[in-house]
């Protein structure tokens, strides 16, 4: 599957440079309501739930990607207002897991093992315009205060699209992907004419 995460072009330019994409650690997600999708409302289930969301994040974090890159609101939230860069990588299929999304909390009766599954993987229905993909990755490579996945088989890039207001250049990019551009397609975007989307410009970097 290709999926594609956007990033401010500082941080895009390291990433492609170092060869190495952040880990989303459980306690710094934008959503408070992740991993608790449920209704918490008995104080016991409460304790269970919240205490299954601090262990799991102790080792586990999340690479989050959304399935397409020609969402205009993705770009101003992501992408530094289509300043930035959104980075194409192939993740084998059975690493990744789509979100599913919900109305309203999940009445759960008690605790059990596929709750942890649904906790990764549900998030409140009006994120639904992310059309998020996650992979768990395990806390191991931690640079400074953060942890990394190196790129590898299961962590590909091959496509770099650069904002429609990115001033960032195609001869940039090549330097940073230095001996590794074989295989890495580079993409200028513009604003569609004829739609509310984010499109290739054909007249590329010129």
């Amino acid at each position: 599957m290709q999926v594609y995460k956007f990033l401010q072009s500082k941080y895009g330019l390291r990433t492609v440079r170092e060869r190495r994409l952040k880990i989303s650690e459980v306690r710094t997600l934008n959503d408070p309501f992740d991993l608790l999708p449920f209704d918490l409302s008995d104080p016991a289930l409460r304790q269970a739930v919240v205490a299954a969301r601090t262990k799991t994040g102790e080792d586990v974090g999340l690479l989050c990607f959304s399935r397409h890159w020609y969402n205009p609101v993705l770009w101003t939230h992501y992408g530094d207002s289509h300043r930035g860069l959104c980075l194409g990588f192939d993740v084998p299929d059975e690493r990744t897991k789509p979100i599913t999304y919900v109305d309203r909390p999940i009445k759960l009766e008690h605790f059990e093992p596929e709750t942890a599954d649904r906790m990764l993987y549900t998030k409140y229905q009006h994120w639904v315009y992310e059309e998020e993909v996650r992979v768990g990755a395990l806390l191991q490579e931690k640079s400074g205060c953060h942890y990394f996945h190196a790129f590898d088989d299961e962590l590909r890039l091959v496509e770099v699209i650069v904002g429609a207001g990115c001033p960032v250049s195609q001869r940039t990019i090549l330097r940073a992907l230095g001996t590794h551009q074989y295989g890495v397609t580079i993409l200028k975007a513009r604003l569609a004419y004829d739609a509310f989307r984010v499109v290739e410009d054909e007249h590329g970097f010129a």
